[in-house]
């Protein structure tokens, strides 16, 4: 899978590609795109893939693997973008006490004392 494709997308062209697959003569089980699928998907995937490969085989259709992968990527991404809002309130919070910092200085206050 190419950095910045999103699961769903890659999914898509892999069903695409295995439906053009079993119109020719190359015989494809239903697993062969699961097993491709698991296989392909960045680092970030390795625990859900984990999980994934060592579900019973009857729960293994590619609906159910699809479903689980971009619920796995939106919760994912939903992290990422708490770590980002944190980070940015981080780098806001540390602006603001350079701030007062340095207008203490400018108006000969003291800083804060230890005790």
């Amino acid at each position: 899978m190419k950095p910045g494709t999103s699961v769903s997308a890659y999914i898509s062209t892999l069903k695409d590609i295995s439906q053009l697959l079993a119109g020719s003569q190359e015989r494809i089980s239903d697993n062969d795109p699961i097993g491709h699928l698991l296989s392909t998907l960045p680092e970030t995937f390795a625990t859900i893939t984990g999980i994934i490969e060592n579900k019973p085989a009857a729960e293994l259709t590619l609906d159910a693997v699809t479903t689980t992968l971009i619920d796995a990527e939106a919760s994912m991404a939903l992290r990422n973008d708490q770590v980002g809002s944190n980070l940015n309130i981080t780098g806001t919070t540390t602006q603001a006490l350079a701030a007062m910092t340095r207008h203490r200085g400018k108006r000969g206050g003291s800083s804060v004392r230890a005790r």
